[in-house]
């Protein structure tokens, strides 16, 4: 398959003829009646928001502050990679949902705080690099 293929059920034939000569019935389906589907969307994340609970606002960031990190992917991921604040995430997931956070402490770099998301289907197709909120919200440490 490549990218000239359309996308959609993959249909195929199986005809055979055993050691003996003998035709066997041909075949279209699957004996649990699963099909195989070829994918080539990439992936999409959305609704990416970023913030803290700092009482001072959501924008701001000190020692003991929490950056939640929350986005939606539009279809199930293979793979799944987040960066926080310089750091990688396991992101908790809720459906095709997902949040991830981190707790400032003394070490952290002062500034704008970074992130990244990225995701592979289960097809196999990458989808872009995030770095930014759809908002294009900032948290300040």
């Amino acid at each position: 398959m490549d990218d000239s293929n359309d996308e959609g059920d993959i249909t195929f034939l199986i005809t055979y003829t055993d050691l003996g000569g003998a035709i066997g019935p041909d075949a279209d389906t699957t004996t649990n009646n699963t099909n195989v589907e070829f994918d080539k969307t990439v992936p999409e994340i959305s609704l990416t928001r970023m913030a803290t609970n700092n009482v001072y606002g959501d924008s701001l960031a000190g020692i003991g502050s929490v950056d939640t990190l929350s986005f939606t992917i539009s279809e199930v991921q293979n793979d799944l990679s987040v960066e926080l604040a310089g750091s990688e995430k396991t992101a908790s997931q809720n459906g095709l949902k997902f949040s991830a956070t981190h707790t400032f402490i003394a070490s952290d770099t002062e500034g704008w705080v970074d992130f990244s998301i990225s995701m592979t289907d289960t097809a196999g197709n990458p989808s872009d690099t995030l770095m930014t909120t759809q908002d294009l919200f900032l948290i300040h440490l």
